[in-house]
């Protein structure tokens, strides 16, 4: 699929890049998820959270909590999936154990 849009030119906006990149993620492609996402021209909030999501499904919570924090550093809302996702990281690494950032989060 990615390389037939390649070869027709079509670019990565939104929709066919969150598209791409959702695709990944459901394969447990993540690398290749990543990739994608960094080649978007404009991150949206959609294209945001399915990152996200696909990070904490993958155990990576340091990850989740960048992504969080380079979503504000490029001034995109966080809605209440981004929350969600960044609360259920914060509660599962103060189970592992205190972290400076699981009370800026709780």
């Amino acid at each position: 699929m990615h390389s037939l849009i390649t070869k027709r030119g079509l670019d990565l906006a939104h929709p066919v890049g969150k598209s791409l990149v959702q695709m990944y993620v459901k394969c447990d492609s993540l690398v290749e998820a990543r990739c994608v996402f960094n080649l978007l021209p404009v991150h949206t909030t959609i294209s945001w959270n399915t990152i996200i999501t696909c990070l904490f499904d993958h155990g990576l919570s340091e990850e989740v909590l960048k992504c969080m924090e380079d979503m504000e550093h490029e001034n995109i809302s966080l809605d209440a999936t981004t929350y969600v996702a960044c609360k259920c990281v914060a509660m599962l690494n103060s189970m592992e154990g205190p972290r400076n950032y699981t009370l800026r989060l709780l």
